[in-house]
């Protein structure tokens, strides 16, 4: 036993190419903000008037990965899409820039509370000419809660399979 001898050799690890991983990551995020454009751009795409332009950005943040879509572009467009999808209290409307209000009856509108679908809106009845109404109120839509809550377990999945497919690019 005191005549062994004992080598030791360094073995230098491959330098890590994050660039591949990197590269996956951001793939992965993108085609999940196109995901949410598209949910956001779908409900949209019945209405009439102005409309929001979605707009989407990712970032990283204190290690955190994240990506924004929301509502941009027309201030009109951005309220409409805010009332419907947190909705309105009841409320008084009253004239201001004319003697009466005026607007038709009975009408349907093209979305629904809890669904991301638009439909063609109508069934329009007689035209009124009140100088106030008492609206209602507007059930909320939910939109943005419902496509969080379909798209955080995709968007953690695309990450993870990203980073999967990144790792065997890495060495």
């Amino acid at each position: 036993m005191a005549n062994e001898v004992f080598q030791v050799k360094v073995i230098k690890p491959q330098r890590m190419k994050v660039g591949p991983m990197r590269m996956a990551i951001i793939s992965a995020v993108g085609s999940e903000m196109k995901w949410a454009r598209d949910e956001m751009k779908k409900t949209i795409a019945g209405w009439r008037g102005v409309k929001p332009v979605i707009d989407a950005d990712a970032s990283v943040k204190n290690g955190n990965l994240a990506y924004l879509v929301a509502p941009g572009g027309p201030d009109k467009g951005v309220q409409k899409w805010n009332w419907l999808d947190l909705g309105t209290r009841p409320h008084r409307i009253t004239a201001k820039r004319a003697r009466t209000l005026r607007f038709q009856v009975n009408y349907a509108a093209g979305t629904r509370p809890g669904s991301l679908d638009s439909y063609p809106s109508g069934s329009w009845g007689p035209t009124r000419y009140p100088r106030s109404v008492w609206h209602p109120g507007t059930k909320p839509r939910g939109w943005s809660k419902m496509i969080f809550k379909k798209g955080k377990p995709r968007f953690e999945k695309a990450v993870i399979n990203a980073v999967k497919v990144g790792a065997h690019k890495f060495f």
